[in-house]
């Protein structure tokens, strides 16, 4: 997540079902069909995607716009699915 910031990538679609495991049990990221480049700091996006049970609201509410914050969001959804 942290590297995916850091080139300017809103991945939008993070769910248990885009998460990888590789022979050495690694996690990797897959599907970045819904994925979104930030051209510039601060910028936001309007559009709503992203799977309905890993969405954040702020997506839903696409007044104020989205950022890196929905990928956080997603991923406090997985961590809680797979505790539970």
């Amino acid at each position: 997540m942290k590297y995916l910031k850091e080139i300017k990538i809103i991945h939008r679609d993070l769910k248990l079902g885009n998460l990888f495991l590789n022979e050495q049990m690694q996690v990797k990221v897959g599907d970045f069909g819904l994925a979104a480049k930030c051209v510039f700091d601060g910028e936001r996006k309007r559009t709503i995607w992203g799977t309905p049970n890993y969405i954040a609201p702020e997506v839903l509410s696409s007044k104020i716009g989205h950022s890196y914050e929905v990928d956080l969001w997603s991923l406090g959804v997985i961590a809680y699915t797979m505790l539970f």
